[in-house]
């Protein structure tokens, strides 16, 4: 084990290779770097690689933050073949011929996924229904109603079609199983299709320029350089600088009045009496326009 690294407070943007699970991966780095907390913000299926969101040290008080954000990908697409798990690690349940597929048809296609639209959770999937995993029902060769949930597609952009296989650049809300944007895709070109391979390559504020290999980062001494900090990685929510004596109430779970009206919702609360030298204390959310709540709050030594 590595030197330990208790005292790490922010996020790192690890790109994930494929095979280990996120949660495989966390508990390895936390053994050999002996961190007494760290999570992710969002998982990816073991097949998938890319950005796997890493949350160390007083950032896992934060990652509800960074699920919530909105997210880009780069998904292969295999056509001609429906697998039951939606994705190349299923089971093939039907294959059909295909014909007369072409940028244009699959522009058509892709207009009914672009939006806001209405998504049925895979069978194969941590879902859970009435306490239970879909995908334990799924392994029983059960499947159940599952409601439609409304998801944002902002762009899904065809990058490459060569025979079976098609390429598509995607950014979209929380929540949108990619895997059914591949399966719906190929239920409207008529030929069936899962998804082949998937590559994270945005959360929030991070991208593909942030992300650091699981070899350099099992490998290096120390994580200190490759750690973003709390306030910087929130950088999608407004920001507020406030007094210190706000501060200490706030910090002690209290609420605190604004001197002037903002917009209700979430906001990023520094400490500072100079905008230079302001200091991250945690998120709040400010009720009424002027009443500000603590709402995740750091431990910060004073």
């Amino acid at each position: 084990m590595f030197q330990s690294q208790d005292k790490i407070d922010g996020f790192i943007a690890l790109d994930k290779p494929k095979g280990p699970t996120s949660h495989a991966t966390i508990q390895d780095l936390k053994k050999r770097f002996g961190l007494p907390k760290i999570g992710h913000a969002g998982t990816l299926d073991p097949m998938a690689t890319g950005l796997l969101l890493l949350c160390i040290g007083e950032a896992t008080k934060f990652s509800r933050f960074l699920i919530e954000a909105d997210k880009a990908y780069v998904a292969e697409i295999v056509l001609g073949e429906s697998t039951d798990t939606y994705d190349a690690d299923g089971q093939i349940t039907e294959k059909k011929l295909i014909k007369g597929i072409t940028n244009d048809s699959v522009e058509r296609a892709l207009c009914d996924l672009r939006g806001a639209i209405l998504q049925k959770p895979p069978m194969f999937s941590a879902k859970k229904i009435k306490g239970r995993r879909l995908y334990n029902l799924a392994r029983q060769g059960k499947e159940i109603e599952r409601e439609e949930l409304p998801v944002i597609i902002y762009k899904n952009k065809l990058l490459e079609l060569q025979g079976r296989r098609l390429s598509l650049e995607i950014e979209c809300s929380k929540g949108t199983y990619i895997r059914s944007i591949a399966h719906d895709l190929g239920q409207r070109l008529g030929c069936g299709a899962h998804l082949g391979s998937l590559r994270r390559t945005k959360v929030g504020k991070f991208s593909e320029h942030d992300m650091v290999s699981a070899h350099d980062l099992s490998h290096s001494e120390s994580l200190n350089s490759f750690v973003s900090p709390i306030g910087s990685a929130l950088s999608q929510l407004p920001s507020l600088v406030l007094k210190a004596d706000d501060c200490v109430r706030l910090l002690n779970g209290q609420q605190v009045v604004l001197e002037k009206k903002e917009s209700h919702g979430f906001w990023v609360l520094y400490e500072s009496s100079n905008e230079s030298q302001k200091r991250f204390i945690g998120v709040g959310e400010v009720k009424d326009h002027r009443v500000l709540r603590p709402m995740r709050m750091i431990a910060v030594s004073r």
